[in-house]
């Protein structure tokens, strides 16, 4: 319901525009803290994957794998942001160290364009690999996925330690969202 609201109101005069931001909070409790400020009335997004692991005695089990490790997205205004930080759950905000800071030296919020978040739900929800973040990739070959699970997904690729390429989506101060994709599978752009 929020979604809709947000999505409305942004091109409205007067209405203050919503941000993903980057809430830290405690390792492990990531969906707790998510389903606490959505009880709230906040949107959050946990980025995690479903993944199935295989004990030692041969018991199979699906476990969701969290991308982003002590993170919580929110999708607030920045006044909503000053007052879910008030939640004793949530340390903080992640800043920017990259840009400008203040007359005091303060760095800003980190903010993630609305975009990128939906290109990463798309590739957490159709890819049947594991989905990495990668915070050290440099910008690469600019690529267009021509076939398989992520079809018309923009993104760059580059190649891990053993030679095999990753498609990769910016996730601005976040880093890369990788996944080992067949080179024959995008076209460069």
């Amino acid at each position: 319901m929020a979604t809709l609201c947000a999505a409305s109101a942004e091109g409205v005069q007067g209405v203050e525009q919503r941000y993903w931001y980057i809430a830290i909070v405690k390792n492990s409790t990531e969906k707790v803290c998510a389903q606490r400020l959505q009880d709230q009335g906040y949107e959050c997004y946990v980025p995690y994957q479903t993944e199935e692991h295989i004990w030692k005695d041969g018991r199979r089990k699906q476990v969701d794998r969290i991308l982003l490790r002590s993170v919580v997205l929110l999708h607030v205004t920045p006044q909503e942001r000053l007052q879910a930080i008030k939640n004793p759950f949530i340390f903080g905000f992640m800043v920017n160290r990259a840009a400008q800071p203040d007359k005091f030296g303060r760095y800003p919020v980190a903010t993630i364009p609305e975009r990128q978040i939906e290109h990463l739900r798309f590739m957490l929800y159709h890819s049947t690999q594991p989905v990495e973040i990668d915070a050290t990739i440099r910008k690469g070959d600019k690529v267009r996925v021509c076939r398989g699970d992520l079809l018309g997904m923009e993104g760059i690729v580059k190649y891990d330690p053993n030679g095999k390429p990753r498609f990769c989506i910016s996730l601005d101060i976040l880093g890369y969202a990788t996944v080992e994709i067949d080179g024959r599978d995008v076209e460069k752009i």
